[in-house]
């Protein structure tokens, strides 16, 4: 079994003279999943894996083994066979670990794994009855719900030992609905890193209403030409704009590739005054949240934009090393299967000072966002288009008529610049981020804002 003495000479093997640093990452997961569909448990499934991740550091190239044996003999010819990519004499390493104590904890509550699968398996039935009961129109009910509780283990050959250990619970909605003419579909999600209880009856009734609600103003909704206009972003809507648009731009590793549009913008002035954006792993309840990366680095919160000005990007451990910083508590990898990279955690346009009814006031004509749906950004250059799930024209300051089949579209530097108010509100929503092949849970959010000017077609 895994202990520090045995970690202490697998990271030996990995030092060389030309090694800057090496870790061993051990994780351990298990997870339950549960789906309903039209009213019958479709599946219940129970997953268990574990597995260890060796990572080298040479002149800022990665040499990455794992294993999912663990056994002390299989682990040390790992590491010997890893430590020939390597360059330079090994040296005699002396390693003494110093466990790391975690500023901030997120699983002092009741495991999921302690509640019965037949209480799980209510609450998706339950959850399926009121939406059947809701309207003759609808057709077909999924009801996704998942579990996760992942715990890891960290040395590295800074003689650090870290521990981390998250639970993840989320309830995926999906509902049809279909008359003789069309058919609309709509998804919503509750999800958090909680126990059990965080999945409480009326959050779930709110969930199955507003989402069957919004697929059903479909029927009423008109087509909309479109054009360029106002837009009025509602803190429902999500942060997925900041999140796609803004976030993976001010990621180091795309920003030192030259993948980014705000590469060379450190210092500048990149967005409105009224922009403030930060990125925190240390909030409660949120899915991007931990106690250290995947790393061993404490979870933070980061400034990026601070009023409307470039402060920092977001780091893991070998970008920061390329740009002579600190890493930023941004070191994040799917499994024990993938060498860490640059991933945001919580991502947050601060709320600012006007009323989110005084911003769609001032709004003459133009088009009001109050969710939104998936989309795509391209990082280079910033461009973006998003799905809208629910939206409404605006005129004289009054939501007016319902629209539908429509999508907003833009660039993500330029938005940032054009948002003229920024409401005292905050929503959050969850979502899980992909980025080279690897994916992470995260959480966004943004205040009710008015963007001066945006594609809608």
């Amino acid at each position: 079994m895994l202990n520090s003495k045995l970690s202490k000479q697998i990271l030996n093997k990995l030092q060389k003279t030309n090694t800057d640093f090496s870790d061993l990452f051990f994780e351990k997961r298990q997870g339950t999943n549960i789906s309903f569909e039209n009213k019958k448990l479709r599946n219940i499934t129970t997953t268990n894996s574990q597995g260890i991740g060796l990572r080298a550091i040479e002149h800022l190239t990665t040499s990455y083994a794992y294993t999912n044996i663990i056994e002390a003999n299989h682990l040390l010819e790992m590491a010997s066979n890893l430590s020939q990519h390597l360059s330079g004499k090994t040296t005699n390493h002396s390693l003494n670990f110093t466990i790391i104590k975690p500023e901030k904890t997120f699983f002092d509550f009741k495991a999921q794994q302690e509640v019965p699968h037949e209480n799980k398996i209510t609450l998706c039935k339950n959850a399926s009855e009121l939406a059947w009961s809701l309207d003759p129109r609808i057709t077909q009910i999924t009801i996704h719900y998942a579990e996760e509780q992942r715990e890891t283990l960290l040395y590295n050959s800074f003689g650090e030992q870290t521990e981390n250990n998250q639970n993840l619970i989320v309830l995926h909605f999906h509902v049809t609905v279909q008359d003789k003419k069309d058919i609309f579909a709509t998804h919503d999600v509750l999800a958090a890193q909680a126990g059990f209880d965080f999945l409480t009856q009326s959050k779930i009734d709110e969930l199955v209403k507003k989402t069957i609600d919004r697929t059903l103003l479909n029927f009423q909704a008109k087509p909309f030409s479109g054009g360029k206009m106002p837009v009025v972003l509602a803190s429902e809507a999500g942060g997925t704009i900041i999140h796609e648009a803004v976030g993976h731009a001010l990621e180091a590793d795309l920003v030192l590739n030259n993948l980014s549009v705000f590469s060379d913008k450190m210092g500048q002035l990149i967005a409105s005054p009224l922009v403030t954006v930060v990125d925190d792993a240390t909030l409660d309840e949120k899915r991007g949240s931990f106690s250290f990366d995947d790393e061993g680095i404490p979870g933070q919160s980061t400034m990026l934009i601070e009023n409307g000005i470039l402060k920092n990007f977001l780091c893991d451990r070998l970008s920061a090393k390329r740009l002579a910083c600190k890493p930023t508590g941004n070191g994040r990898r799917e499994s024990y299967e993938h060498r860490p990279i640059t991933r945001m955690t919580n991502t947050i346009l601060l709320p600012g000072k006007d009323k989110p009814e005084d911003v769609i006031k001032s709004l003459h004509k133009g088009l009001f966002v109050k969710k939104m749906g998936g989309g795509q950004v391209d990082t280079v250059n910033g461009d973006f288009v998003f799905h809208v799930q629910e939206g409404y024209l605006v005129e004289n300051g009054k939501i007016s008529d319902p629209v539908k089949n429509i999508t907003i579209s833009g660039n993500g530097p330029q938005v940032i610049k054009d948002i003229e108010m920024v409401a005292s509100d905050l929503d959050f929503a969850s979502g899980t981020c992909g980025k080279h092949s690897q994916y992470s849970p995260v959480t966004h959010a943004i205040p009710t804002m008015r963007v001066k000017e945006l594609l809608v077609g």
